[in-house]
């Protein structure tokens, strides 16, 4: 990893930030495929915690009756919950997205930041909408966000994944010169499921994306002020409750802070015990446990974690089907095994270099172990998407190196990393911009009823 004499929290550095946040948020709205899928509801929960002061979707009745209930919950006092399909299936409880309200909490604040501006600005933006042909624009203008949920979902996605490029190149300032900074938090926002899948909606992969990426600005910072440490536990507990596989992830930082920060270690657990008891005392009041049954590892009638059958397909499948291969869909990311090798200079990275290097294979084990491994519909490798920000670090010393090559050899290497981070960026604008390449998912048959097909090399995804 090369050195940066610069202070970290230059002006300078906040304007680029600043730049690049808005120029990756404008390409991510600009991108035309939303995909509000599994996610449809969490808009409407958001803005039911914004008016009423609940997560219940009770007055979204009409709305989910038309969507035949799709991953709807009944929760019933005390502890009663189900899957419904019908309402006469609740007839005394609340009706709730089944998926990660954490997801939604986070939500809120930029769909009020939304809402005020675009009400605010009514005067000016109805002679807009009355010009445009677009009933989803018209309606977003307008300040109908729940007409215009799938926009809002991709606009609060957009927020939340341009924000954790932007932890990202102020990471990588921690190594590097601003252009090469630029050019990794580029790599991440472009060239990882980043922009083809975590941007397209609001999944629970963009929120985790960013609170990995702050968790670890937090932990390198902490190496100068240790009251860094003591907040990082905050971040990594929300990362859980937004998405159960980061379990991993908080519980090897827990680790890292145990042997590396250990005077810290106490605040760091108290830190990551509010957030925790917040969420705890949540799901208590709504399902008479201190999880949600979306992050249980076994449900009734549902695939659960365990060492299935198809586990060793599923470590194969997870890494280099064309289907869902990390390998396969970003390829600069076999430059982040170098870099996860290399002994960085710096005290900072040295420490740490061991425990990021675990989350990974970690990671991959769980997911892999994960009944339903290939994720139903989506694009790429989902279940992996999570470790972009983590992968993307590992690039950073790899770009030290090649800096500091003989200029012959540094050109040999710098045209491979530039060919395999061309190959990912090519294949996530296919993933943000082509429908076709979503449309792989059901066409010609459903990849659930057909899982055969995430290893059929005559028709991957991104080459829709």
């Amino acid at each position: 990893m090369g050195g940066a004499n610069q202070p970290r929290t230059a002006l300078t550095d906040v304007r680029l930030a600043g730049i690049l946040f808005l120029a990756v948020f404008l390409v991510y709205c600009a991108s035309p495929n939303a995909t509000p899928f599994d996610s449809r509801w969490t808009v409407h929960t958001a803005i039911s915690i914004l008016r009423e002061g609940d997560t219940d979707l009770d007055e979204y009745l009409p709305l989910i009756e038309a969507d035949d209930f799709y991953m709807i919950e009944c929760t019933e006092s005390p502890g009663g919950w189900k899957l419904v399909h019908r309402r006469d299936e609740c007839p005394d409880g609340r009706l709730r997205h089944f998926y990660s309200a954490a997801v939604a909490f986070l939500a809120v604040p930029p769909v009020a930041a939304m809402y005020a501006a675009v009400s605010v600005a009514q005067p000016l933006l109805r002679p807009v909408a009355r010009r445009l042909s677009s009933e989803v624009a018209r309606r977003l203008l307008a300040g109908d966000f729940i007409g215009a949920s799938a926009a809002v979902e991709l606009i609060v996605a957009s927020f939340y994944v341009a924000l954790a490029a932007v932890f990202l190149y102020f990471v990588a300032r921690e190594f590097l010169a601003r252009p090469a900074a630029l050019f990794v938090a580029g790599l991440f926002a472009f060239a990882t499921p980043a922009w083809s899948l975590a941007s397209r909606g609001l999944w629970q992969h963009g929120p985790s994306m960013m609170l990995l990426a702050l968790a670890l600005l937090m932990a390198l910072r902490g190496h100068r002020n240790p009251r860094w440490i003591t907040l990082l536990g905050a971040p990594l507990a929300l990362a859980f409750f937004v998405r159960a596989p980061n379990a991993v992830a908080a519980a090897v930082f827990t680790v890292y802070v145990f042997r590396r920060h250990r005077r810290q270690l106490p605040g760091f657990l108290l830190s990551a015990a509010v957030v925790a008891a917040l969420f705890g005392a949540y799901n208590l009041s709504v399902y008479g446990f201190p999880l949600a049954p979306y992050s249980w590892a076994q449900r009734a009638g549902a695939p659960g974690l365990s060492l299935h059958p198809r586990f060793l397909e599923a470590l194969a499948g997870n890494l280099i089907s064309p289907g869902r291969g990390l390998f396969v869909y970003v390829p600069v990311a076999l430059f982040s095994l170098y870099g996860m090798a290399v002994r960085p200079p710096q005290e900072a990275a040295r420490d740490l270099r061991p425990y990021l290097a675990a989350i990974v294979p970690l990671h991959w084990l769980l997911v892999s172990s994960f009944e339903d491994w290939i994720g139903g519909h989506g694009f790429g490798p989902r279940y992996m998407s999570d470790l972009s920000p983590i992968l993307t670090y590992f690039l950073i010393p790899v770009i030290g190196k090649i800096q500091a090559l003989p200029r012959r050899r540094s050109f040999a290497a710098a045209s491979l990393f530039a060919l395999l981070a061309a190959a990912s960026v090519a294949i996530h604008f296919r993933g943000a911009t082509h429908w076709a390449c979503w449309d792989w998912s059901v066409t010609p048959t459903d990849i659930n009823r057909s899982q055969w097909r995430v290893w059929d090399w005559r028709d991957p995804a991104f080459l829709r």
